[in-house]
């Protein structure tokens, strides 16, 4: 699964352009909606690069390079940096979240949860995609928390309270 660039929707019937980034994954959830189109929720398993695009079918493939596995740990104030900013954003998007927000023991699990889960615009999700390694990939995801942290405080971005 790639991500399509640019003004895709105009051109999404020829071949628009790709973002080089990806994930192979297995699908867990397939929602088909009224106008024909799927909501799809995919399990990531490994990541690619697009090494180049293979035009012969009626969809497209590609020749791909897998990206090398970066397994281990964050360091314990790079985990609770993380886990802070999450709560924070949590409560000042949909009210306090209480001990309901409890974050998996795996950090791996953990930053790619909310990544894809915290209803980030799919450029910012993308952005973390590419992040090198775990680490840096949590150091993306702090500045973009931070960066709508702030945007919640200064009115910029509105909230959603609980009803």
């Amino acid at each position: 699964m790639v991500l399509l660039r640019g003004e895709w929707r105009a051109d999404y019937l020829a071949t628009p352009p790709i973002f080089e980034t990806g994930t192979a994954g297995e699908i867990v959830r397939s929602e088909e909606l009224a106008d024909g189109r799927f909501n799809i929720l995919l399990r990531g398993l490994r990541e690619f690069r697009v090494v180049r695009e293979i035009r012969r079918a009626s969809y497209r493939e590609a020749e791909i390079e897998w990206r090398s596995e970066h397994s281990g740990a964050l360091t314990a104030a790079a985990r609770g940096q993380v886990a802070h900013l999450v709560r924070e954003y949590v409560r000042r998007r949909h009210g306090d979240p209480g001990e309901q927000l409890a974050p998996p023991t795996d950090d791996e699990v953990f930053v790619n949860f909310v990544a894809q889960q915290f209803g980030l615009p799919v450029i910012e999700r993308q952005a973390l995609l590419e992040a090198d390694g775990l680490t840096n990939r949590a150091r993306r995801l702090v500045e973009v928390l931070e960066f709508h942290l702030e945007a919640l405080r200064s009115g910029a971005m509105t909230t959603a309270r609980p009803q």
